[in-house]
């Protein structure tokens, strides 16, 4: 099954292969995207504050402080979701309210805000 990706992931995924700098190839290829929308990302990061670059000679892009605690935010939301996916009764249509066990069975990603001039 081919799911496609939504906004949000698709930063996401670019605020990770930039966490240590990156040129807008290596963004294209790791992401797996294509050079013809990748513009469009950069900006909306760019604007938001969340990735910084280039500028003048040096052509890399980095992720900011701002762009490392999205992808906290967005890692977290992503672990809360799968861990109620999980732990969903199959045959219940009840609502359910996941427990602090649910977390412990999917693994934790923390970024760290290490920014270092490019």
């Amino acid at each position: 099954m081919n799911k496609k990706r939504n906004d949000l992931e698709i930063l996401a995924t670019i605020l990770r292969v930039a966490r240590n700098g990156a040129k807008k190839s290596h963004i294209v290829y790791k992401a797996n995207l294509n050079f013809a929308i990748i513009k469009d990302y950069l900006d909306r990061l760019r604007e938001s504050g969340l990735i910084i670059g280039p500028d003048g000679k040096n052509r890399m892009f980095k992720t900011t402080e701002k762009g490392i605690e999205y992808l906290n935010y967005f890692e977290g939301l992503r672990r809360f979701y799968f861990a109620r996916e999980i732990a969903k009764p199959l045959s219940s249509q009840r609502s359910y309210e996941p427990s602090p066990n649910d977390f412990q069975r999917l693994p934790s990603i923390t970024y760290s805000a290490t920014v270092k001039n490019i």
